[in-house]
């Protein structure tokens, strides 16, 4: 048909196509069970035609295809009019001969509803915020964007336009469901900058760069609403980047060394996963003190370690560094462990602690409580902990371990760590090489940035099908993503 009239020798052939009831717009279309002129097979019928009409506006532009679907119980006379005044327009706007025709008409409540396709528009005062699992699926894969209404901190809160923000393998056993439910909202950590404070906060200002840790509402998200006890300035030798390195690794490895295990210049400590973001902290850390280091880290990984001064390097793939730390030790052990495994690693952890050593645990997956490490070990000292939990609990605490931390790296004596930065669209990159553990120190968000398109102008891709709807479609979106057109014959 659509051949047939193009091949016609009418000048200005035009399509129209009217159906009835057959789209749905605000609200699907409900079948009046007292009309049986609309029968479901009609319905069908009708968007099917529909269907065709969008196939046919972009395949032959020269039919200039129209379907104005009209209101299933409108009285026949009122369609008929209303179909004459769309007739009339041209199927552009009535009293506005210039618009552009459109290509689906939709009339419903004496409202004239048309499809169109236009640039997505940000929607003012919403947050791209937090990734979330799709389907209940648990794969990093799965995450996407979605938008949240942003609302003013409340007393004693501040929200942060989140410029960078660090990831840490709890946000991956809370996506995969290792943790318990996954929350909507992911992100322990992050640094940016001041926008809105509610009452009682006085350490910071509207503006003021900070850093700070996440207690409820996440940090993967353009804004973020943070306990103010829980945020920090960033010292003005850091950019944001870096400091989003800083809140859970320093704090982490700071309190369990310094505050609870009293770390001590002599002592020799074992450090797990040291090539990690705890890790890495607790090395500077351990290193300003003048304690004696043995670390665990995969092979691959050492000569990183080594560039840092860590020479006692064992493998954190199996347990034989139990006895290679005695051995060390001239069968001593060590004064103190900073655990992050489980399982069979907790017992041999143990083995490597020295009588009367302190053991701290900041791993959050098949720990043993403190009633198992006294029953196994009552010489020992255990130290467990959740930092987020006690920042918002103990009075001062945060104040006391920023106030630490900041300073020695404003003074330059702890330094922001290594880190591996991925934009905010590649977040499930960047979770999926947490997991796999391919990166040292921190993986950390940047929302500033945008990944860069993986399509090259000098590489080749074959379209099936390009001359159709969605093949021409595709074709123009990849040259605007980088790819180059090609001439053939």
């Amino acid at each position: 048909m659509s051949q047939a009239l193009i091949d016609s020798s009418l000048a200005a052939v035009r399509l129209w196509v009217v159906t009835c009831g057959a789209q749905s717009g605000e609200s699907p279309v409900e079948l009046p069970a007292e009309s049986p002129s609309l029968s479901a097979g009609a319905l069908a019928v009708g968007g099917a035609l529909c269907a065709m009409v969008r196939t046919l506006a972009r395949e032959e532009p020269r039919l200039r295809c129209t379907c104005v679907d009209l209101e299933p119980e409108a009285a026949r006379d009122d369609s008929l009019r209303l179909l004459a005044q769309e007739l009339r327009a041209g199927g552009g706007e009535a009293g506005q001969p210039t618009s552009l025709p459109a290509t689906a008409v939709m009339w419903r409540a004496g409202r004239r509803l048309v499809a169109r396709l236009a640039p997505l528009q940000p929607v003012p005062n919403l947050q791209r915020a937090q990734p979330v699992r799709q389907h209940s699926t648990g794969q990093l894969a799965s995450l996407e964007f979605v938008a949240l209404q942003r609302t003013p901190p409340q007393a004693g809160e501040v929200e942060i336009q989140v410029e960078a923000a660090g990831l840490n393998l709890r946000d991956v056993h809370q996506i995969l469901g290792m943790s318990g439910p996954s929350p909507a909202l992911l992100g322990l950590e992050c640094a940016g900058v001041v926008t809105a404070v509610g009452a009682g906060v006085t350490h910071v200002a509207v503006a003021d760069r900070v850093m700070g840790i996440a207690r409820s509402q996440g940090t993967l998200a353009d804004y973020t609403i943070l306990p103010a006890q829980a945020v920090w300035p960033v010292p003005d030798r850091l950019t944001l980047l870096e400091a989003a390195t800083v809140p859970l690794a320093f704090l982490t490895a700071w309190y369990g060394l310094v505050e609870l295990a009293g770390l001590r210049a002599g002592d020799r400590v074992l450090i797990h996963a040291a090539a990690g973001g705890v890790g890495q902290a607790a090395v500077q850390i351990a290193q300003w003190i003048g304690t004696e280091i043995l670390a665990t880290a995969s092979p691959g990984k050492w000569p990183f370690l080594r560039q840092q001064g860590v020479t006692a390097l064992f493998s954190s793939r199996n347990t034989d560094f139990a006895d290679a730390v005695r051995t060390q030790t001239d069968g001593r052990g060590v004064d103190v462990v900073l655990n992050s495994f489980n399982g069979e690693f907790i017992d041999a952890s143990f083995a490597a602690l020295a009588q009367g050593g302190r053991f701290v645990e900041i791993g959050n997956l098949g720990t043993w409580t403190p009633a198992q490490a006294a029953r196994q070990r009552p010489d020992a000292r255990y130290f467990t902990f959740d930092l987020s939990e006690l920042l918002t609990s103990i009075p001062g605490l945060a104040r006391a371990l920023w106030q630490k931390v900041a300073a020695h790296l404003a003074a330059g004596t702890l330094r922001p760590l290594a880190q591996s930065s991925f934009a905010a669209n590649a977040i499930a990159a960047a979770l999926q090489t947490l997991q796999q553990a391919r990166h040292v120190g921190k993986i950390v968000v940047d929302f500033s940035a945008t990944a860069a398109s993986p399509l090259r102008a000098d590489a080749t891709y074959l379209i099936t099908g390009g001359l159709g709807a969605l093949g021409l479609e595709i074709a123009g979106q990849l040259v605007k993503e980088g790819a180059k057109p090609q001439s053939g014959s």
